[in-house]
């Protein structure tokens, strides 16, 4: 089960239907091209789901009158991840989702709850990012993650998010590189953005 497959830029889907009896492609979205590719493969079967476990709850507290308590929050995204329809995978791949996983729901949860502060927000993504690392730990997994993200502006000034901390609880990784993301003639500014992709499996 490949969690975060996207348009399939990262994942050897060739080598992987060749190998499992049954891969399942697991995201958000899957655009057309990606059904078209999946398409090709009897074993291969796509799911649409939100792992982070929050949006049917966040769609859930967005439906109602009026604002949402911060303990609202607090509830959904401090209880354990259930994601029916993936416990029992042999085996299961997170590719470049753990520095995506709390987007969408902190745009969501400040809107929702105007009074929430950064402080609420930055222990909610914290949250959502040890509960993922909880669940892949229950299983056999592989983590390729974004430990690092650097802007570099033209002017030499750098904008880091440095997910690492939280990734610290899996040991050192099996293997790390860098990626250019964007370089200077694409951002079209003078800007790079690099990554620093660490990788383990257990």
């Amino acid at each position: 089960m490949v969690l975060g497959s996207g348009l399939l830029l990262d994942v050897p889907l060739v080598e992987l239907a060749a190998r499992f009896r049954r891969l399942y492609l697991v995201d958000m979205v899957h655009l057309p091209r990606v059904r078209r590719l999946a398409a090709a493969f009897p074993g291969v079967s796509l799911l649409e789901l939100d792992v982070t476990g929050t949006a049917t709850g966040l769609c859930a507290l967005g439906r109602r009158q009026r604002p949402v308590e911060r303990g609202e929050l607090e509830a959904l995204f401090s209880c354990p991840v259930a994601l029916p329809g993936l416990e029992s995978a042999d085996w299961v791949a997170s590719v470049n989702l753990f520095s995506q996983l709390p987007l969408l729901p902190l745009e969501a949860a400040s809107r929702l709850c105007p009074a929430a502060g950064e402080t609420d927000l930055l222990r909610w993504q914290q949250q959502i990012l040890v509960r993922h690392l909880d669940w892949l730990r229950q299983r056999p997994a592989c983590l390729l993650a974004d430990a690092v993200q650097t802007l570099r502006r033209a002017n030499g000034e750098r904008e880091v998010m440095d997910y690492s901390p939280w990734l610290e609880v899996l040991g050192p990784p099996g293997a790390a590189w860098s990626w250019l993301l964007v370089d200077e003639a694409e951002s079209g500014d003078g800007s790079r953005v690099e990554h620093e992709v660490r990788a383990w499996c257990w």
